[in-house]
């Protein structure tokens, strides 16, 4: 009993000062306290423009931590004579994706963001205006730099789409890049891989080089246009089925599933897609 009087008291007492002060606090005259002022934009970011990025930007995806839901990659990314030039060179984060209509990119899932070059490391700096980009500081002996940073994607629903469960992966390869300002997307040059759970089959668009050594697929290089929109699906449960008479284009049906039974269907159902695949574009 004595212990909660006390505590209460000690509550009272410090209701009490703050009652005293705060009055004190708002007598003082107006023009003694700090006023928002104006602050001059920086320069803008290099505009997109329809030329060749001098190189080929390097990306590598680990898609095997499923406990944590977490994929590390790795960039290594020339660094064009205008940017060693100005001193700086800026990476975005993608912004707008194909499909939407909004600036939805995954920002607030970006973490652990380490930029080097000759395995020193780089101080970058957040765009003050555009969250999405990144400048760097580079010297005109900088030729090449090595990006490294992790996608925290949602482990539940209601922190948004799921994309790696215990048995399926969906990289997205908006999510898990990043790429220079100041040129076209398609003019940017990307040889990707991924690193898969072990035993685990994936299905995309893209082309690989050939088979896959240990658990990582290496795919040809693409512009980073045609990568974004490429995404992969892989997974424990897989399933690939035909779609169209042998002789023809190939078009296959690519199931991923987080149970085998999951993988089960009809020739009634197989038949709907079919149909679908012979439709004309």
């Amino acid at each position: 009993m004595t212990i909660r009087l006390f505590r209460a008291g000690t509550f009272l007492t410090v209701l009490l000062l703050g009652t005293r002060v705060l009055p004190a606090l708002a007598a003082q005259p107006q023009h003694d306290q700090p006023q928002p002022e104006a602050t001059p934009l920086p320069s803008p970011l290099p505009q997109a423009k329809d030329v060749a990025f001098p190189g080929t930007l390097k990306l590598s995806v680990n898609a095997t931590d499923l406990a944590h839901h977490v994929m590390t990659m790795h960039e290594t990314l020339p660094v064009p004579q205008s940017a060693r030039e100005a001193g700086d060179l800026v990476l975005l984060y993608p912004k707008w994706i194909p499909g939407g209509h909004a600036p939805e990119g995954t920002i607030t899932q970006l973490g652990g963001l380490k930029i080097t070059s000759e395995g020193k490391p780089l101080s970058w700096l957040r765009d003050p205006v555009d969250v999405f980009a990144f400048h760097v500081p580079v010297t005109k002996a900088q030729t090449q730099i090595d990006v490294d940073f992790n996608l925290l994607s949602p482990v539940t629903d209601n922190e948004g789409r799921v994309v790696m469960t215990p048995h399926i992966v969906n990289v997205q390869w908006n999510e898990v890049s990043l790429y220079p300002a100041g040129y076209y997307s398609r003019n940017i040059p990307v040889q990707a891989s991924v690193k898969l759970p072990h035993g685990w089959q994936a299905a995309t668009a893209l082309r690989p080089t050939g088979p896959a050594v240990g658990d990582t697929l290496t795919f040809g290089t693409v512009p980073y246009n045609t990568l974004v929109d490429s995404p992969i699906f892989a997974g424990a449960y897989f399933k690939k089925v035909a779609l169209n008479a042998p002789g023809g284009v190939p078009v296959t049906l690519n199931m991923v599933a987080d149970k085998p039974g999951d993988l089960a269907y009809d020739d009634a159902e197989l038949q709907i897609h079919r149909n679908l695949s012979r439709r004309p574009c």
